[in-house]
């Protein structure tokens, strides 16, 4: 399998969608700061930071958990990881 096949667009989430689908490995990083009505704010390293949540909720329905390699402690609980 050959790296950087493509490049999708941040907000082409039915392109991410297929290509997990595919089978493709997807680099998907939400730690833009796209303002207070789009983002959440996080303690990290004790700094509040900014993060979006549409691509962890959009990975959670399109996606199996097993499939994942960053999921939520539920998510490994039920899945045994």
């Amino acid at each position: 399998m050959r790296s950087n096949k493509t490049m999708l667009d941040r907000k082409n989430l039915k392109g991410m969608v297929r290509a997990l689908k595919e089978g493709e490995i997807l680099w998907y990083a939400p730690d833009h700061d796209y303002g207070p009505a789009s983002s959440v704010f996080a303690p990290l390293f004790a700094v509040e930071q900014a993060a979006t949540t549409t691509g962890t909720w959009d990975a959670g329905e399109n996606v199996r958990g097993d499939d994942c390699a960053v999921c939520s402690a539920a998510q490994a609980q039920r899945h045994g990881v």
